[in-house]
């Protein structure tokens, strides 16, 4: 093997640990977030909010789970496409006067942090972009403009 070789090898491997510990960070955060979202969503009378939070925290927890026994190659694609899907049911059950959409634009930002740095990078950004977007204009032209299925007051 050339020494060229090596080195890329020892890049590839180093940035796949960096990405695999953002992945883990990332997710960490996620699981706390949404853990101290449920009593409080309990505590206002959104039991629906309560039920997708806490399927949502199970989701982050099965795929930290993932991550941990080794099984990251598509760790990243499965944290994206949930993270989109339950963003925009949780726009969708609790309407947009919540303003859960704006979640959208910050989870934009974290994209090219939970990517690997390779060849096909640029495509693999742009078609999460993509996605991430095309989520975003499903969630706000079908949410109602508020919860059919909750009382949600703007106090809260």
């Amino acid at each position: 093997m050339r020494i060229e070789d090596i080195k890329n090898e020892i890049t590839l491997l180093f940035d796949m640990k960096e990405v695999s510990k953002r992945s883990i960070q990332f997710i960490g955060v996620g699981v706390i977030i949404t853990a101290a979202l449920v009593p409080v969503h309990l505590y206002d009378g959104h039991y629906l909010s309560a039920i997708i939070t806490t399927i949502f925290s199970l989701f982050l927890g099965g795929v930290w789970l993932m991550n941990k026994k080794g099984l990251t190659k598509h760790t990243t694609l499965i944290t994206i496409i949930g993270i989109n899907v339950f963003l925009t049911l949780f726009n969708f059950t609790e309407g947009i006067k919540m303003g859960d959409y704006l979640f959208f634009f910050p989870m934009l930002f974290a994209l090219p942090f939970l990517v690997r740095n390779k060849k096909k990078y640029t495509k693999e950004v742009s078609l999460y972009f993509i996605f991430t977007a095309a989520c975003f204009c499903v969630s706000v032209s079908i949410s109602p403009e508020v919860s059919p299925w909750q009382t949600i007051t703007d106090e809260q």
